[in-house]
């Protein structure tokens, strides 16, 4: 049964020998993380299968650490521009596409269940 899923383990492992090579190299610029790491306080080998076999888990904490997931929205367009009164007609016209695209897909979904 385990060679039905070989590739796909192989790339799970992959991806988390990555994950596992971005973390040290990320806690090593960290100067208390890099001071931790060699007093020993946490054990190496913790650290690498926590970061191969859980970084679905990582990957999400990190992602939702974000600054921006605290914004208001309306800072957020802002910010992008799309509330701006300068920006160009051609943008905003794209914008009110995909909104109007975005309603028909909805509706196509719902009447079509």
């Amino acid at each position: 049964m385990i060679e039905r899923y070989q590739d796909e383990i192989i790339g799970y492992l992959l991806i988390g020998l990555c994950f596992l090579l971005l973390t040290l190299r990320g806690s090593l610029k960290n100067p208390n993380d890099a001071s931790m790491l060699q007093s020993q306080e946490i054990e190496l080998g913790d650290i690498v299968w926590r970061s191969i076999l859980l970084w679905p888990y990582h990957l999400l904490c990190w992602i939702f650490s974000w600054r921006i997931w605290l914004m208001p929205v309306r800072d957020i367009l802002l910010r992008i521009g799309i509330l701006n009164h300068e920006m160009n007609p051609l943008y905003k016209f794209l914008i009110v596409v995909l909104l109007f695209l975005n309603l028909v897909f909805l509706w196509y979904f719902e009447v079509f269940k």
